[in-house]
């Protein structure tokens, strides 16, 4: 039995290849295995002071949340969580700090959303 696609045929297998070749990289692709001891305090605070919570970005009455306290930072944690793991669109290539996250950042701020984001010392 002969299978003939029309162009649609070879535009929709294409499209369904491409869906089935997406990974998701988890914490154990990064070299990085989620510890209980993640805390906001020990562990996000510098990461999120050095490229979140600068001049010009999530600082003040910015409309996007100001990250310069945990109460700040965690009653957005659902834009934190799309923004920077699922999207990676922050930090901005423009930003007045590094411009990207590094994996053990990123697999950092994963484990301590996965844990509930606790702010324990």
């Amino acid at each position: 039995m002969k299978i003939h696609f029309n162009n649609q045929g070879w535009v929709f297998l294409l499209f369904i290849l491409y869906l089935t070749s997406c990974t998701n990289e988890s914490n154990d692709d990064l070299g990085f295995e989620c510890d209980e001891s993640i805390s906001y305090n020990q562990d996000v605070k510098q990461i999120v002071d050095v490229s979140c919570a600068i001049s010009g970005c999530h600082v003040g009455v910015f409309a996007w949340g100001n990250f310069t306290s945990y109460g700040g930072l965690v009653d957005k944690i659902n834009l934190v969580s799309f923004k920077v793991l699922s999207d990676m669109s922050m930090p901005p290539e423009d930003s007045n700090g590094p411009s990207s996250l590094t994996n053990e950042e990123l697999a950092i701020i994963e484990c301590w959303i996965n844990a509930g984001a606790p702010e324990n010392e």
